[in-house]
């Protein structure tokens, strides 16, 4: 008799986690999936704290409450859930599926990201964090079961390198996803275009969302509105996350004082310019001067 491969033994499972923490890959929480042959009680109110929700369906239907808003998936369609939002299937039962789900940190130890100690891994967090909640619902692609399904057989074998050929694929699979969201992305209004330039022209100035509304020729509130519609994020926490960006340049290539950097880019002292690096960055402007000249030091030998 033909002895059972591991996927067939796998994938009959009606359920299916895997709880990363067991092999110390940084921000990935959680993989997922359930392979429902009957309906399932609605799935209850829930959050996940800093961390995005990134459900894909291989087959069947499902419908998804966020706020006031229903969303109906079928089967290829992706579906995410943001930091500490809340969602449910409302009224609706968990249907006959197939359904994949991973949960990722996407506001925690960014300078280590998936584990990677470099730029790329927290430009990967920040790039999913920015997804706009305007195309949270999207088609996906066979791809993605590919590869979830192969994360799944990694974890399950005794393969060697494990945890290397799991951070490969989760890169894969969120780099995938990134690729299909941007497809489906409209070209940016030319009103909030004009203010993402002004932003970054006068990235060192103190910049007001008035003046902004003014430039976009709008409303301060719908200014508001149609900003974090348009980049997925509000102007103000945009405004910020570019001059922090700046300050990493300027930390990293110049021996200005931080109190300096702080003034440099508007901020009304060093101590909310430290805070709000720390903020976005999980450590103070001093340690990432630290960090990067110690880098430079070893690459340099």
């Amino acid at each position: 008799m033909q002895k059972e491969s591991l996927g067939s033994i796998l994938f009959k499972k009606e359920r299916l986690v895997i709880d990363f923490s067991q092999i110390g890959i940084n921000n990935l929480n959680t993989l997922g999936r359930v392979n429902y042959l009957n309906a399932h009680s609605p799935l209850e109110k829930h959050i996940h704290k800093d961390s995005i929700e990134i459900c894909y369906l291989a087959r069947g239907k499902q419908a998804y409450t966020v706020g006031d808003q229903i969303y109906t998936l079928k089967g290829g369609d992706v579906f995410i859930t943001f930091p500490d939002e809340e969602h449910s299937t409302g009224i609706n039962v968990e249907e006959k599926s197939v359904l994949y789900y991973i949960i990722i940190d996407v506001r925690s130890n960014l300078d280590s990201f998936l584990s990677f100690n470099d730029e790329d891994g927290e430009k990967l967090a920040i790039a999913l964090d920015q997804i706009s909640k305007k195309n949270r619902h999207f088609k996906g692609c066979n791809e993605l079961k590919v590869i979830l399904d192969e994360i799944f057989l990694t974890y399950y074998s005794d393969k060697p390198f494990k945890k290397i050929a799991i951070q490969s694929l989760a890169c894969r699979f969120f780099i995938k996803i990134i690729e299909l969201e941007s497809n489906i992305k409209q070209s940016i209004p030319e009103d909030i275009s004009r203010t993402i330039s002004y932003i970054n022209e006068n990235i060192h100035s103190n910049l007001e969302l008035d003046e902004l509304a003014l430039l976009a020729n709008l409303s301060l509130s719908r200014f508001k509105q149609k900003f974090k519609e348009v980049i997925g994020i509000p102007p103000g926490e945009y405004i910020l996350r570019t001059k922090i960006e700046e300050s990493k340049r300027l930390l990293r290539d110049t021996d200005r004082t931080i109190t300096e950097i702080a003034h440099n880019l508007g901020f009304s002292s060093s101590q909310y310019f430290a805070t709000v690096f720390k903020k976005f960055k999980n450590m103070t402007p001093s340690d990432f001067r630290v960090r990067v000249k110690k880098d430079s030091k070893i690459f340099d030998i």
